[in-house]
C-alpha cells in the first residue's frame, strides 16, 4: 500500500530482538513517480511494424537508479470445440534494462529494444494449431524502477567470470545481514497494436501460422 507513503521521506526499519534485546536498523528513501515521454502516455496504440530499433523513453525518478522495462500483450484464443469461450493469455516481453548515473531524479533515460522481437516471441512461444483462432488485445507498458542499494545488492550478486569466484557480501542492515530498500513501478496500461503492426502479426513471416485476425467489434480494454 503506497497511499500513505511519502516521496520526500527517508523510511528507517527498526527491529529489535526480544531476546538478546539486539536492534537492527535500515534506511530506505522515499521515490518520485516517473515520468514517459515515449511512447507517449497520451496516444492510443503503439507500433512494432518498422525494421528500426523501438525505445522507452523516460525521466529518471528522485532516489531511483536501476529500471527494467517490459510491455505485457494480452492475447485471445477461441477453439473450434467451444466457440463461445474466449481464453485470455498474457505474454510476457521483457525490454531492457538501464541505470541511470545518479539517483536525483529527471535524468533522460532510454531503453532500446528489437521492433521485431515482439514477433519472436510469439513464435517462439505460442503453439501452431489449426483448431485456435487468436486475437490481439491490448498491451501495457511497466517500468520497474529500483533505488541505489537494489541497484547494488543485484550487481554485487551478478555471476562472475572470473576465475575468483568469491563475491563480496553487500548489506545495508546495521548488525545483520540484509537488503531494505525501495522499488516503485510505474504502469500504462490498455495500448492497442496500430494497424500495421496487426497486419504483420496476421500476415507476417513470423506470425501468420499462429492464425492470428484482425480485432473483433467487441474488443476489450480493461
Amino acid at each position: 500500500d503506497t497511499i500513505w507513503l511519502n516521496t520526500d521521506y527517508t523510511y528507517r526499519l527498526t527491529i529489535v530482538d526480544p531476546v538478546t534485546g539486539n536492534v537492527y536498523e535500515s534506511e530506505a528513501p522515499g521515490m518520485s513517480s516517473l515520468s514517459l515521454t515515449s511512447p507517449n502516455p497520451s496516444i492510443v496504440s503503439v507500433s512494432f511494424y518498422t525494421e528500426s530499433m523501438g525505445n522507452i523513453k523516460f525521466n529518471s525518478t528522485k532516489n531511483g537508479k536501476l529500471y527494467e522495462a517490459k510491455y505485457m500483450f494480452h492475447y485471445y484464443e477461441v477453439f473450434d470445440s467451444n466457440p463461445t469461450d474466449t481464453i485470455e493469455h498474457v505474454l510476457e516481453w521483457t525490454l531492457g534494462s538501464a541505470v541511470s548515473e545518479t539517483a536525483v531524479g529527471g535524468e533522460a533515460m532510454v531503453i532500446k529494444f528489437n521492433n521485431w522481437d515482439f514477433y519472436y516471441q510469439l513464435q517462439n512461444k505460442l503453439e501452431v494449431r489449426d483448431d485456435v483462432t487468436r486475437f490481439p488485445g491490448y498491451i501495457d507498458l511497466i517500468v520497474t524502477c529500483g533505488a541505489e542499494d537494489l541497484n547494488t545488492y543485484i550487481d554485487v550478486n551478478q555471476p562472475s567470470n572470473s576465475i575468483i569466484q568469491e563475491r563480496p557480501t553487500f548489506s545495508n542492515i546495521t548488525n545483520g545481514i540484509g537488503l531494505f530498500t525501495s522499488k516503485y513501478t510505474y504502469r500504462r496500461a490498455n495500448y492497442k497494436l496500430n494497424n500495421q503492426t496487426v497486419q504483420l502479426l496476421i500476415g507476417g513471416e513470423y506470425t501468420s501460422s499462429l492464425n492470428f485476425q484482425d480485432y473483433w467489434p467487441n474488443f476489450p480494454l480493461h
